[in-house]
């Protein structure tokens, strides 16, 4: 809203409207029209009426500084140079800007240029400017150098018949192969922290588990072992900032020893997850091809959202759960309790069966010796109904009939709160962060006490007023607060902030969609002190599946293909994890549908692979191999049954009659009405009402056989 003049057509009421030209004020284009009608806003007369301070009337439409338009271009490719030429509708238009690759500097081009192709992939991006310097959206041309069918190269690694996941920064070939044998040493460093050593202690219990070899730790060095040391540290990886210094590590295999040496335990504890990954089945048994490997991440904190609201799974599964994500270099799990917790100061909000405060206690350091913090995500404000479902609670709510939504001007909503918060923090030792939600607040501002409020510091502020006054408590208690906002979304917002300023030091954890490419919100957002995770957001919420490979969109006629939940992840994540800008990412995965967690796992390590490593290696390449990592070399076809599983849940979502979300008609979703009688071939009625459905049955019955 800073950077744009958003202007509006309402065709209800045949007005124009520049929204906001500076914090709240309303330009009004006074014709004919609006000085005979009324503008209705939430069912009755807009308020700016009654605050004739905060809208202008301007009798002169061309006064009105219209925002830039879209780009639509033309291209055409002889050879090595391609044509382009671009169109815009921008009222009172200046010029068109142009920058190479999404980090290049803008500058001023004409609206048909030549630009000369060169390597196997060419971004320019374009944009518009009207003379009030207002720039437009960012249009993007990208030209690959490929030839048809052909897919992009392979990695070295992949070529090699390697499936790391995810891919190192720095890899080489060189000299002969490790063949371990049957037994081998470990060797640590005398002073090893208990971390190095419980990493060493991983790798003896998953090497006989994987490959029947027998290890043993000693702090004596000797020919054919593998060496995990803090010694000798390569300088790419001591000058990279501590964060990423401390994750990042060196591996080392030749043909009389492996090393891993890394700065920090995280490090060391990597290097691990990546030879256990590299080994291959030799004529010798297994081996390690001689290789040099030097790696760091390139986002810092990789975060998965683990949702139980609507299903409890057992301890054993949540603890494989988290040693299944640190094997691929996950370190966070922000894990959504609601009711699944026994809070000590309110035990009645618990589930039946809900993990104690021992048992949370437990998991939390289980968690630390894989080096994934456990950061508790417990609602504040929406998304609340388990806990003002209770009558106790009831005289809480925004809406007297509704549990969904704390009132966020009511003195007893924090004193709750703060009990639940206390409790979760005190039930996950030693983590950096909480999570107080606070998404989806549809009812914010319905009580009249806060429709009043929102008039004065908008609905952004009211919300905004909620998480300072529940943020900094906990805060003072030594744990940074995330939240399910958005870069700068206090001032992008349809009601922005006004005389209110977000909590110093807020964890900005929400979508960006209205993000330009060069990430300015977020730059910006960053200068504020803010911490900035990219989001990778849900695949989906269709029932039985996730629409991993194929993906639709709209209703009838209007149903079409839209880009599928990998690609989406891999562009999103990717191009955060290589602009710099982030301090964290996090994959989540809303528990909608009812779908078993594993359902997800894809979604998880997609995002793991490009949030540590954004450069390499292509979708592809990674869908291929993530099969065989995460289900074994001997795997086969598991590409074709995810699309067919895929697909089958979408032909199964549409047999329904009605279909509807986790809101709404809930209840009144249902199958076609079965038909009477043994004979369906006979039932004239039944056959004409769902002819359409009976032959896409068909159809699908043939790729399911």
């Amino acid at each position: 809203a800073q950077t744009y003049t958003w202007i509006e057509y309402h065709t209800h009421n045949d007005m124009f409207t520049v929204w906001p030209e500076h914090e709240t004020l309303l330009s009004m284009y006074e014709d004919e029209y609006f000085r005979n009608n009324t503008w209705i806003w939430d069912d009755k007369p807009h308020w700016a009426y009654d605050k004739p301070e905060f809208m202008r009337l301007v009798s002169d439409r061309d006064a009105i500084e219209w925002t830039p338009n879209v780009i639509h271009s033309e291209v055409e490719i002889e050879g090595q140079v391609a044509g382009i030429k671009l169109h815009s509708v921008t009222p009172n238009f200046k010029e068109y800007q142009m920058r190479e690759g999404p980090y290049g500097e803008w500058e001023t081009v004409e609206a048909s240029l030549d630009m000369e192709l060169s390597g196997d992939r060419v971004e320019l991006y374009f944009r518009s400017m009207n003379l009030a310097g207002v720039r437009g959206p960012v249009h993007k041309i990208v030209f690959i150098s490929k030839v048809a069918n052909e897919k992009e190269p392979a990695s070295a690694l992949y070529k090699g018949g390697i499936n790391l996941i995810p891919y190192p920064q720095e890899v080489r070939f060189q000299g002969s192969d490790f063949v371990p044998g049957d037994e081998l040493s470990i060797v640590l460093d005398r002073d090893a922290s208990d971390q190095v050593r419980f990493a060493a202690l991983e790798l003896v219990r998953d090497l006989e588990k994987e490959w029947g070899i027998k290890a043993q730790i000693t702090d004596t060095a000797s020919p054919g072992a593998i060496s995990l040391s803090s010694q000798g540290i390569s300088e790419k990886i001591t000058s990279l900032p501590e964060e990423k210094a401390l994750q990042g590590y060196e591996l080392v295999a030749t043909g009389h020893q492996v090393s891993i040496r890394a700065m920090g335990d995280a490090g060391i504890f990597y290097g691990t997850q990546t030879l256990l990954q590299i080994i291959q089945e030799g004529e010798e048994g297994a081996r390690v091809p001689g290789i040099r490997i030097t790696d760091w991440p390139d986002i810092p904190q990789r975060a998965c959202h683990y949702d139980t609201k609507h299903h409890q799974d057992k301890r054993e599964y949540v603890e494989s759960f988290i040693r299944d994500l640190a094997r691929y270099k996950i370190n966070m799990l922000v894990w959504e309790w609601e009711d699944k917790f026994q809070y000590p100061s309110h035990p009645e909000i618990g589930a039946p069966g809900a993990f104690s405060m021992e048992e949370m206690q437990e998991i939390t350091r289980f968690a630390r010796r894989y080096h994934v913090q456990l950061v508790p995500l417990v609602q504040g404000l929406g998304h609340v109904s388990y806990i003002l479902k209770w009558p106790q609670f009831s005289h809480l709510r925004e809406i007297p009939a509704s549990n969904w939504e704390f009132c966020p001007l009511k003195e007893g909503t924090y004193d709750l709160l703060a009990d639940l918060w206390k409790d979760a923090i005190e039930a996950t030792p030693g983590s950096q962060y909480i999570h107080i939600g606070s998404d989806e607040t549809y009812e914010l501002g319905a009580c009249e006490q806060c429709r009043i409020r929102a008039e004065e510091i908008g609905k952004s502020g009211l919300y905004h007023q909620f998480i300072k006054e529940a943020g900094a408590p906990l805060q003072e208690l030594g744990r940074e607060v995330m939240v399910w906002e958005r870069p700068m979304g206090w001032t992008v917002s349809d009601s922005p902030a006004k005389g209110i300023e977000p909590l110093s030091g807020m964890v900005l954890m929400e979508d960006y969609h209205y993000e330009s490419e060069d990430f300015g919100f977020v730059r910006e957002a960053k200068a504020a002190g803010h911490k900035v995770f990219a989001y990778d957001p849900n695949p989906g919420i269709e029932p039985l599946f996730l629409p991993y490979f194929y993906k639709l969109r709209g209703e009838g006629e209007d149903e079409h293909e839209a880009e599928n939940a990998l690609n989406r992840s891999y562009t999103s994540v990717s191009g955060a994890a290589l602009s710099g800008h982030f301090d964290g990412m996090i994959n989540t995965s809303w528990d909608d549908s009812g779908l078993h967690n594993q359902m997800w796992m894809l979604s998880f390590i997609n995002s793991a692979e490009w949030a540590w490593s954004g450069a390499n290696p292509s979708l592809e390449e990674f869908t291929d191999k993530y099969f065989l990592n995460y289900y074994g070399n001997r795997s086969s076809d598991l590409k074709e049954l995810f699309m067919l599983l895929n697909k089958a849940a979408y032909y199964y979502y549409k047999s329904f009659e009605r279909r509807v979300w986790h809101y709404g008609d809930i209840g009144k979703t249902h199958l076609p009405d079965l038909p009477r009688g043994d004979n369906l071939e006979y039932d004239e009625f039944w056959n004409r009402e769902y002819a359409e459905k009976i032959t896409e049955s068909r159809e699908q019955l043939k790729h399911m056989e």
